[in-house]
């Protein structure tokens, strides 16, 4: 291609007044080369125009990420290095953009033989399409990040889309700059029509406007940071309530309706018992799809996802920076981008969900506390493991147990696993559970899907039936008065079936099939339990459906259901008034006569407890109950992170 004289052009722009606006003119001169190739001269505008617009939407997204993220703001140098990723990334992204938007223009208008006919609409159409597509990017970029401000926070989106117009409106105009300037290379007569002029300053002062309206609003919503931690108050528990005994269970993918139809026939006693003769409340599950690391760290703190801090199945630490960033969002996907296309470049890590991303106390922290012995087996966020008083088998015990013996098939060392940590070993033998019950459910599913589903069903009920084990053992050891028991072999169940391709009655049957299984494990546990713990324990069934449930059936609800001493039964919450997750842990706390704390986000489902309990220890309030320790081993790594993300990815819970 022929070298093209740039001074006429350079004086036809001077003319209009377009290098008198200096961010205009930085991105228009042309340079002091008397003569320079077309592709040049896109690379130039392209790099100027980034230059301008990459530190604008590096300083938003970075504004935002230090709004929403616990702990960003408090590291300032995590901050900073945080702000130059994303001026850098933003920067490169929009001069790769300005190279292709370039050189499709050049493209079109070396192919097209006309001359233009009509400048200002060209320029108009360059402005908007530009605009527009800087636009959508931002709003899924906003999508993606948005659940972390709660459903409920409406308006800080309505903000948000009016910054996004504001700045796609100067994100287009330099758009439309650089493809007009490529068609005036291409067609020297084509008139120049008279650019807007602004000055520095307004310019500036827009571009930093629609930072801080941004910020602000998010600030003002909430955010995702947790609380200013309230100091402690001292729990004391009544001590005609010192010996009482509760025993929460999670069911993954139990929901309110399924429950209701396993009792029917009464082939689970002590289910069938605990829905006609316990109190029983449907949960809502809100507008947002179930993710279990969030719903069940509600269920068990009583704070909501943007205080709790645990935000997905795993997250992502950039190089340099110790504040853990997500899991989701644009930028953290064109890092892993990257890094996909050169591999040299390794600036992303994934890590499975940790403890240290928890900031609130769960139930069996706070009963500890409270001089109440507690043990928390297999709940999300529980590893590693805090150093005490409470007793902890976090989720990633049978994992340890599992994928990292020793060369001579001893037990592992304990990487927090379990608190103490000599528990890890004690429990080892439990791990090679005998899947006697399960095989025939495998011989049908495999007949029906093929053996694809197989390896994750049959991972999740040896864990489960570990987990089981493991909280009988204990109790027979140390005998908690409170022990808070999680499985989710239903779960994954549900998800590793529903994606399959297979006959409407077929896929019917296989899900009974895993169903009843899970069902029958959960029934044989609870009639254990009761029979090892004595007549006077409190149960308490917590089921949310699963996600593939939901988006089968929009609506389903959870199932929240209770029987013991203090409970009033038989009683059926009204259809209308459904329970919020946050409700289960403040009408929990209640039955050791401990007070709520204000920094909890739901409200006790008191219809649940009997009147004469209440009168005897009325429900009082404290300011808090003081700010959770974090955990003092490396709280983000461990030496089977690789072999941890693979497992997750074989569950269904992670692509």
């Amino acid at each position: 291609m022929p070298p093209i004289p740039v001074e006429p052009l350079e004086e036809k722009l001077r003319g209009l007044g377009y290098l008198n606006n200096p961010l205009d003119a930085f991105v228009a001169r042309q340079g002091q080369k008397r003569r320079s190739s077309l592709l040049s001269q896109i690379a130039v505008v392209g790099a100027r125009s980034a230059a301008v617009v990459g530190p604008l939407l590096g300083l938003l997204t970075t504004a935002e990420n230090a709004v929403l993220l616990p702990g960003l703001l408090a590291k300032p140098r995590d901050l900073l290095i945080f702000g130059l990723y994303q001026v850098g990334l933003f920067t490169l992204l929009f001069f790769v953009l300005g190279l292709i938007w370039g050189g499709a223009i050049a493209l079109v208008f070396k192919l097209r033989s006309r001359p233009v006919g009509r400048p200002v609409l060209l320029r108009s159409v360059f402005e908007i399409v530009g605009g527009l597509a800087i636009f959508f990017y931002l709003s899924y970029w906003w999508n993606s990040r948005a659940a972390a401000l709660g459903a409920e926070a409406l308006w800080p989106g309505i903000v948000a889309v009016s910054v996004f117009a504001a700045l796609s409106l100067v994100v287009g105009r330099f758009l439309g700059l650089s493809g007009y300037l490529v068609v005036m290379q291409l067609r020297p007569e084509t008139p120049v029509p008279q650019l807007p002029r602004h000055s520095m300053g307004f310019v500036l002062a827009s571009g930093g406007g629609c930072v801080a309206l941004f910020s602000l609003s998010l600030g003002l919503s909430g955010g995702g940071a947790p609380p200013d931690a309230v100091p402690g108050t001292a729990l004391r528990v009544p001590p005609a309530l010192r010996e009482s005994r509760v025993l929460l269970v999670g069911m993954d993918g139990l929901s309110v309706s399924l429950l209701k139809g396993s009792t029917v026939d009464g082939r689970f006693e002590t289910l069938s018992r605990l829905w006609e003769k316990g109190a029983v409340a449907a949960l809502d599950l809100g507008r947002r799809a179930v993710v279990p690391p969030v719903t069940w760290t509600t269920v068990t703190t009583g704070i909501q996802r943007r205080q709790h801090g645990v935000g997905d199945f795993d997250t992502r630490l950039l190089y340099g920076i110790r504040q853990p960033l997500g899991s989701r969002g644009p930028s953290l996907d064109l890092f892993e981008a990257l890094q996909n296309l050169i591999p040299a470049v390794r600036v992303v890590e994934r890590l499975p969900l940790s403890s240290a991303q928890r900031h609130s106390k769960a139930l069996w922290e706070i009963f500890s506390g409270a001089g109440i012995p507690s043990a928390g087996l297999n709940w999300w966020a529980s590893w590693p493991t805090g150093d005490g008083p409470e007793i902890v088998v976090s989720d990633r015990a049978f994992t340890r147990l599992s994928l990292a013996k020793g060369e001579d098939g001893s037990a592992p060392g304990s990487e927090g696993e379990t608190w103490p940590p000599e528990l890890l070993s004690r429990l080892a033998p439990l791990a090679s559970s005998n899947s006697a019950v399960l095989d025939p459910v495998l011989r049908q599913l495999e007949a029906t899907f093929g053996s694809k589903p197989l390896k994750a069903i049959e991972m999740a009920y040896r864990s489960d039936r570990f987990i089981q084990e493991a909280a009988t053992w204990l109790w027979q050891e140390s005998k908690p008065s409170f022990l808070a028991v999680y499985f989710r072999q239903l779960d994954i169940a549900l998800r590793a079936i529903d994606p399959l391709t297979a006959p409407p009655l077929a896929k019917a049957a296989a899900l009974g099939k895993v169903s009843d299984l899970a069902l029958g494990e959960l029934d044989r546990f609870l009639s254990r339990s009761r029979e090892l713990m004595g007549p006077d324990l409190t149960i308490v069934l917590v089921g949310i459906p699963s996600t593939v449930e939901i988006e089968n059936y929009p609506g389903l609800l959870g199932v929240f259901a209770l029987a013991g001493p203090a409970i009033r039964a038989p009683h059926k919450v009204e259809r209308g008034r459904p329970m919020a997750l946050a409700d289960i842990a403040p009408t929990l706390i209640p039955l050791y006569g401990l007070p709520l704390s204000r920094e909890l986000a739901g409200k006790p489902a008191l219809e649940l407890i009997r009147a004469d309990f209440l009168a005897r220890y009325p429900v009082r309030t404290v300011p808090g109950y003081g700010a959770r320790q974090p955990p003092k081993l490396d709280a983000w790594r461990s030496t089977y992170d690789a072999q941890q993300i693979e497992l997750m990815r074989s569950l269904g819970y992670i692509e």
